[in-house]
């Protein structure tokens, strides 16, 4: 059935338990109608008409792509079903930290640097994305705590991933099977995160550790564009900074002289991780 109406909520579920999936990221191609579902599996779509092929993706879930006007509805509220599937960490080692060896901790990336530049570029669905190389090929690194250089003037929601390095050299998969949602508070300064748990140690190449915003919901419902500030520097060196918008391609972040083209230094935010290194 042809759905005429502008606006709609589309419902998103676990294709089995039929619980709602939150955070699903929903992005209708070809345009910037999109969005991510809420506790109960919502999103209001604006601008249906802008909609012909919506694309829905959930950390654990099997990522589709349908005709807007093929979802089934229950009453107003459109329905998508999501199957699970396992997540493939194809060349990322995931093993016991438990072992009769030495050890040291140190931290890598930028998230002491100095803090020249304030990087507001953050609005609802944007991810901005640092690659860490990996500077100690021979030994075992494990990956401890991710953390972000942020000035926080309200309080609002992001959510931190750990990607592996694609053949293009851009982001690739999640290493990291959960939602790691985290609540910034007002006058926050950092983001330091655990994620020892997963015991994830670093790829041969390194990793890229990125931060989506997610916004606020108001207390009338609406999703406003309320961000943390990253914390930046300038470098010349040849640092891997991308960014997208919700589930579109990654563009790489260059800095070049529009009169000369010549590479100018680069916005590198100020993110890094602690590590745990074994031998």
């Amino acid at each position: 059935m042809k759905v005429m109406c502008q606006d709609r909520f589309i419902k998103v579920i676990d294709q089995s338990t039929g619980k709602p999936i939150e955070y699903c990221t929903v992005t209708c191609s070809g345009s910037r109608v999109g969005g991510f579902t809420d506790k109960f599996g919502l999103l209001k779509i604006k601008n249906q008409s802008a909609c012909g092929t919506v694309l829905f993706n959930a950390m654990g879930y099997e990522k589709q792509a349908v005709d807007l006007s093929s979802l089934p509805l229950d009453g107003d509220t459109m329905v998508c079903r999501l199957l699970v599937v396992p997540i493939q960490l194809d060349g990322v080692v995931i093993k016991s930290s438990k072992r009769n060896v030495s050890k040291k901790s140190y931290q890598l990336g930028f998230y002491r640097a100095k803090k020249q530049v304030h990087d507001g570029t953050g609005y609802v669905g944007r991810t901005n994305a640092l690659f860490i190389p990996n500077i100690k090929k021979d030994a075992s690194i494990k990956i401890e705590k991710l953390i972000y250089s942020i000035a926080a003037s309200k309080t609002s929601t992001v959510r931190l991933q750990v990607f592996g390095k694609s053949p293009k050299g851009t982001p690739g998969a999640s290493l990291i099977s959960d939602n790691l949602i985290v609540e910034v508070r007002k006058g926050d300064d950092r983001i330091v995160y655990d994620i020892s748990k997963y015991n994830l140690f670093m790829p041969s190449e390194g990793v890229f550790i990125s931060i989506q915003w997610l916004g606020e919901v108001n207390s009338v419902g609406k999703t406003i564009n309320v961000s943390p500030v990253i914390y930046s520097h300038r470098d010349k060196g040849h640092n891997l900074v991308y960014f997208k918008f919700l589930d579109r391609e990654w563009q790489e972040s260059k800095s070049s002289d529009l009169n000369t083209n010549k590479p100018m230094r680069l916005i590198v935010p100020n993110f890094g991780i602690s590590v745990v290194e074994y031998k």
